[in-house]
């Protein structure tokens, strides 16, 4: 540990600092003109990136809105093919009960029908 120590402090020691004062202002025209170069390269990265992320977001939202639709579309018409069965269902179950039971009730009625008018016509 000692020694990776006293080879930075070495390091450190070498090295001479390049203090403000010995910067011109050409100097520090050309660092603010190389930084917004940068800057404005990042920036058009930057926009170009959050355009492409924008139109991927909307395929995908569009592709997932397709697929919605398909899907309740698809639930709609397995509900429909559904309801009609049902329907289908009551209705020849509602048949069947006035069949069993309207036929037997109309049979019935017409024999006590029939029955009253011969009894009336043996008693006229």
């Amino acid at each position: 540990m000692k020694p990776i120590l006293f080879f930075c402090m070495l390091f450190f020691v070498i090295t001479s600092p390049a203090y403000s004062r010995d910067l011109s202002d050409a100097d520090l025209n050309r660092i603010r003109l190389i930084v917004k170069e940068e800057i404005a390269e990042s920036e058009k990265r930057l926009k170009e990136e959050i355009a492409e992320s924008e139109k991927r977001l909307k395929e995908e939202i569009a592709e997932s809105e397709k697929q919605m639709k398909l899907y309740v579309d698809t639930k709609f018409e397995s509900t429909d093919k559904r309801m009609t069965l049902i329907v289908g269902f009551v209705s020849v179950l509602i048949v069947l009960i006035v069949v069993t039971v309207g036929i037997p009730r109309f049979s019935l009625l017409y024999a006590v029908r029939t029955r009253r008018n011969k009894t009336k016509e043996l008693i006229n």
